[in-house]
């Protein structure tokens, strides 16, 4: 043993380790050897061995202190936070006063869905650490993911008066609150909340669900009831932080909430119509939901009589010598009713210069970008798309880009070999390529592809898509946030081999299932996949869509088409209660924009698998299923206690009978991974 450590020290760790082991196999029951043998296996990156060797020590020596510090280390390196809460519990008790070890068993408890005892073990270190804005931030957090939203405010709004500007802090209280319901008027969330929406790196859509029912609680907003027009101004709404920063930032998500917007929109068009301007409170209200519209795709259905309707007004008049028939208050009004980046008179609209400076957001919002973008598809190389329904399916995303975004969001710094390690024991990672590039097959509007990278900035990305609209839109957030290793490129996933490349990784969440034929479509991107490379796909459950089947049926029997006017329709339909069965869509965000509600209900194209199907469709190709992937441990616990038979939950026929019992368990989409 001495041998090895003088050989470790030295620097020949590969001797060190072989010598470790000899020695071990005369000393077997030696804990300092076994810990030693860890420490060298660390240092030269096994670190799966490592963890095998510290695990050996504490079976030695169970009060072995540092062997349990690393074999806690090694297993939180390694992603496996169930290995890492028997050294951590060991080491605690210990070392009860050493902080470090007892935040670490926090944090490995709550990562294994032990969060009632993660609690325990948190409100132990209380008194050690009062004042201590991480400490509060996690305790917060952990009871959060309780469902415990009440308890959880304490300690983070003490995280934040300790560190008002630390990142950390802010996300654990994003997070909280973009959970937390509310059946009360809560002021310490809306305070909360208002400073959140104010932040330009939190991500204001996901707080849109709390903020919507805030508001709604605040000024008695109901199904039915609202307060008008002058009644709302009086109360403040127009200028209430909380109102400003949901609607100027994200689409309202609150279908009581939208339908007194929508009034008060009814409500500015006849104040024009009638004074022919509007009150100063009036157009700063103007400017706030003309910025609603813009983000939700102008998806409230018309309901003003088109002859008296200044929105069938041109303000192109400018153009032909009268400036001033152009006034601010009708391009509000406008703007509240038709995007006015597809007028024919947009460019002339950007550049006027009788816009004020409250309303410059909103003019760089609805003009400038999106003629940025028109540019940009105007510069873009043109595939030749020939698939039938290809062709229809780019025409619905030409006109619906989807979805439209503004915070890209910090991606999650782990390499995807790596994560895949952490979460499938089926993944060999000694087969995965050193090729780390990426193909994003159906990008959209690439916020997913900017994520992946950023992800790994080494690493090339290329995204593809139908729709040139989307891709403009993801070009433009590429430049704003400075990611240079992506390449979007217009293009079939049918031609995808004309790329003449291939992937360690190839990404397809989504998209086949809206081909005409998703097994040619997965045909075309195989031989693209690396051998040992992974393919992530996205895939829609026939069990956890049944309102949206039965949403369909009704556009059918409804006689309406799949655009934009017949999206506006059927959602007015069930706003005015028409569609009692329906209703239950008011549950989903994607029935608050045009273009997310056209791509839920009104697609031209959809197939829907169960999780048998899925996984026979990837072992057709040759590829191996490594499993569902699942933002919390939730459903996987779920499937545990069930299934207890099956630890890697690789079992198609058992989720099948999980879904019959929870058919929301793929509510958005099977999402697994599969290894080639």
């Amino acid at each position: 043993m001495a041998e090895a450590v003088r050989r470790f020290r030295g620097g020949d760790s590969k001797a060190a380790v072989a010598q470790m082991r000899k020695a071990l196999k005369l000393a077997p029951a030696h804990a300092d050897g076994w810990n030693n043998l860890g420490v060298m296996l660390s240092h030269g990156g096994d670190m799966l061995g490592a963890l095998s060797a510290f695990q050996k020590a504490l079976e030695c020596a169970p009060t072995h202190l540092e062997a349990a510090r690393n074999g806690a280390a090694a297993a939180l390196e390694l992603g496996q936070a169930r290995a890492a809460v028997a050294p951590l519990s060991r080491a605690v008790e210990l070392a009860p006063e050493d902080i470090t070890l007892r935040t670490h068993l926090c944090q490995a408890l709550a990562d294994t869905g032990a969060l009632e005892v993660a609690v325990t073990h948190a409100l132990r270190l209380s008194h050690t650490v009062p004042d201590d804005p991480q400490y509060h931030a996690a305790l917060g957090s952990l009871y959060a993911q309780l469902g415990r939203h009440g308890e959880a405010m304490a300690p983070l709004r003490r995280a934040r008066a300790l560190a008002p500007r630390d990142a950390d802090v802010i996300r654990d209280l994003a997070v909280c609150l973009e959970r937390a319901r509310f059946v009360v008027f809560d002021a310490d969330a809306a305070t909360e909340l208002e400073f959140l929406l104010a932040e330009p790196g939190v991500d204001a859509q996901k707080l849109a669900v709390p903020a919507g029912e805030l508001l709604a609680h605040r000024y008695a907003i109901g199904a039915r009831h609202w307060p008008d027009l002058d009644a709302a101004l009086q109360a403040g709404f127009a200028t209430d932080a909380l109102a400003v920063g949901l609607l100027r930032r994200a689409v309202n998500l609150n279908h009581a909430l939208e339908r007194m917007l929508i009034a008060h929109r009814e409500t500015l068009r006849s104040r024009l119509i009638q004074h022919g301007e509007l009150s100063a409170s009036e157009r700063g209200y103007a400017v706030t939901l003309a910025l609603q519209a813009f983000w939700n795709e102008h998806v409230w259905k018309r309901e003003a009589d088109a002859a008296n309707d200044p929105h069938s007004e041109s303000v192109s008049t400018g153009l032909a010598g009268q400036p001033d028939a152009v006034s601010l208050d009708r391009l509000l009004v406008l703007a509240l009713f038709e995007p006015l980046h597809r007028r024919s008179d947009a460019e002339y609209l950007a550049a006027w210069d009788g816009w004020p400076e409250e309303a410059r957001q909103l003019r760089e919002t609805v003009l400038t970008e999106p003629l940025a973008e028109r540019a940009l598809v105007a510069s873009m190389r043109s595939a030749t798309i020939v698939d039938d329904t290809s062709v229809a399916v780019r025409a619905q995303y030409e006109e619906s880009p989807y979805p439209r975004w503004s915070v890209l969001g910090e991606p999650v710094r782990e390499p995807v070999t790596e994560m895949l390690q952490r979460l499938y024991r089926s993944y060999d990672i000694a087969r995965a390529p050193a090729n780390r590039d990426t193909l994003i097959a159906g990008c959209g509007s690439g916020h997913h592809a900017l994520l992946v990278a950023r992800r790994d900035p080494s690493a090339n990305v290329v995204a593809i898509d139908l729709s040139m609209a989307s891709l403009a839109h993801a070009m433009r957030r590429a430049e704003a946030f400075g990611v240079r290793n992506v390449e979007f490129r217009h293009l079939d996933i049918l031609d995808a081999g004309s790329l003449g490349r291939r992937f360690g990784v190839v990404e397809s969440f989504g998209v086949l299932h809206h081909m005409r034929d998703p097994a040619a479509g997965l045909a075309a991107l195989r031989p693209l996949i690396l051998d040992g490379g992974v393919l992530k796909l996205g895939l829609y459950s026939v069990k956890a869509r049944q309102t949206v089947n039965l949403a369909r049926a009704r556009i059918a029997e409804l006689g309406l088409g799949l655009g934009p006017d017949d999206v506006r329709k059927l959602r007015a339909r069930i706003l005015a209660g028409l569609e009692p069965d329906l209703e239950s869509l008011f549950e989903s965000s994607d029935f608050y924009a045009t273009s997310a509600c056209r791509d839920l209900l009104f697609h031209v194209q959809e197939h829907q698998f169960t999780a048998p199907d899925a996984v026979a469709f990837v072992e057709a190709q040759n590829l191996r299923f490594l499993g569902f992937n699942f933002f919390n441990d939730t459903i996987p616990n779920r499937y545990r206690d069930r299934f207890p038979d099956d630890p890697e939950r690789l079992n198609a026929e058992n989720w099948d009978r999980l879904e019959d019992e929870f058919p929301n368990t793929f509510s958005r989409c099977y999402q697994f991974w599969a290894q080639a």
